[in-house]
């Protein structure tokens, strides 16, 4: 009777891995990575959308110029990706990060690169310098970052 049940078990944890391998495969070769960017620089924000819009693996959910409007927004939508500025206005980018509930994973995207030892010990994926230059250079980034993170 133990070893039926014992065999049992291990049919639905063998059936169970099986279905989790494949939900993975279908995440990381078929699925489109949802992306916001919250940024105050409107015309990065315009230019990251069309960039978003080139890569056929990322889909674009939104883009806020406001931080508070941007976290929530993340917290409703619950993007893969979050693109976001350092140096804002009402808040910076450490108080978003800390501000949000739903944690994507978070590339920082800024001109101020003395923040990114403290960014990527608060929370960040990535710290990439201003400009990114192509719909080519975007999709690098994303890879590398999904490929060390994965999808949350």
């Amino acid at each position: 009777m133990f070893i039926i049940f014992l065999l049992r078990r291990l049919w639905v944890l063998f059936f169970r891995s099986i279905q989790l391998i494949f939900i993975g495969l279908l995440k990381r070769y078929n699925m489109k990575y949802s992306c916001v960017c919250i940024d105050d620089d409107k015309m990065f924000n315009e230019i990251l959308e069309q960039y978003i819009k080139h890569v056929d693996f990322l889909e674009f959910l939104g883009a806020y110029s406001n931080p508070i409007e941007g976290v929530m927004a993340i917290d409703k939508l619950k993007p893969d990706i979050l693109f976001l500025d350092v140096d804002m206005p009402e808040i910076n980018g450490f108080t978003t990060i800390d501000a949000l509930e739903h944690k994507p994973i978070i590339v920082m995207v800024s001109s101020h690169w003395e923040h990114e030892k403290e960014l990527l010990e608060a929370g960040a994926a990535k710290f990439v310098m201003k400009p990114i230059v192509s719909p080519e250079h975007l999709a690098q980034i994303v890879n590398e970052v999904v490929k060390r993170e994965g999808v949350k």
